[in-house]
């Protein structure tokens, strides 16, 4: 930006005997204006998250394979590949160079997965170790929150239904978890704490195509093969496949 200002004034001040004649004069005005337009992108360019995106369920150092999982907390077929994955981590993943990375989906004809989500990202963001165990009960009572056991519930209702899981399944203070949701008052449609990283999640799957879930990527390659019904078998053949390639 310091340096696009610099320019902006130098192009500013350049005396017309040094750029005379029609065409060199539209290009002062071309340039000046082109200055003008990096400086505003530069200064209004969109946040970028902070690291890559993802919940790490191996955290390991220097994957040869990177598994991403769209998951929703409201699909049922979500639940039974996490469930498949997570309590079985140690025989499919451990001391294989392979990590596992949960990508939130919130599928908007499940409106109250919005709000599960945002519970799971403010637990995220106050420890991220607990994460997943935070996300293995949002799956566990994933049949509370179907459409038609919240038709008539509020998003505070909801918000304090799903905060009382994540605190007791993560030790986390539920106040804590529920301040991360409360509204910044600054505009009255400001969103909260988990905004942001609804966004980034949101803008992550889009980018990607993910449409339905559970989607499966391999470094960075959609494995339309894998299915929510896969037994740990199979998924043990799939990663000793891609590692041996």
């Amino acid at each position: 930006l310091e340096k696009t200002g610099k320019t902006l004034a130098f192009l500013s001040r350049l005396d017309r005997s040094v750029i005379s004649g029609p065409i060199l004069t539209s290009m002062r005005f071309f340039l000046i204006a082109a200055a003008s337009l990096l400086a505003g992108s530069q200064a209004m360019a969109p946040p970028i998250p902070s690291a890559p995106m993802g919940a790490k369920m191996m955290h390991v150092q220097q994957p040869a394979l990177a598994v991403e999982c769209f998951l929703d907390f409201c699909c049922p077929f979500s639940a039974k590949m996490f469930n498949t994955l997570y309590p079985n981590r140690a025989s499919l993943f451990e001391g294989k160079p392979v990590e596992v990375l949960f990508q939130n989906v919130a599928q908007p004809w499940h409106p109250q997965s919005a709000c599960m989500h945002e519970v799971s990202l403010a637990v995220k963001s106050i420890d991220e170790t607990k994460f997943f165990a935070a996300a293995a009960a949002l799956f566990d009572h994933q049949e509370s929150f179907f459409d038609e056991n919240v038709m008539d519930k509020t998003r505070r209702a909801l918000y304090s239904e799903l905060v009382a899981i994540a605190a007791e399944s993560t030790g986390l203070d539920a106040a804590d978890i529920a301040s991360h949701l409360e509204l910044i008052d600054s505009s009255p449609n400001c969103g909260s704490a988990v905004t942001l990283p609804m966004k980034f999640a949101a803008k992550y799957h889009r980018v990607r195509g993910v449409h339905v879930t559970p989607t499966v990527f391999m470094n960075g390659v959609e494995a339309p093969d894998i299915s929510s019904g896969w037994s740990v078998e199979q998924w043990k053949d799939k990663v000793d496949l891609c590692l041996s390639q």
